[in-house]
């Protein structure tokens, strides 16, 4: 999700703890946003979900780990 302020400083902060990214597509995260609803009756917001899109976009590369999307 794009930061605030300087997103060259929101990067080197998060590369201190990410091993990685993962870029997703607005329609991913419009889909994990559905899951949500569908699942908890809750309404997400496009940032709650974006973990979830990553994680179903890399469900073939996650399979038998256990994962969280927070």
């Amino acid at each position: 999700m794009s930061p605030r302020g300087n997103p060259r400083d929101a990067v080197e902060t998060i590369y201190r703890g990410a091993s990685r990214f993962v870029e997703v597509s607005e329609d991913a995260i419009a889909e994990a946003m559905r899951i949500y609803f569908d699942d908890t009756h809750q309404i997400a917001e496009g940032a709650g979900a974006a973990p979830l899109a990553a994680l179903l976009q890399e469900r073939q590369r996650m399979a038998n780990r256990n994962v969280a999307a927070s």
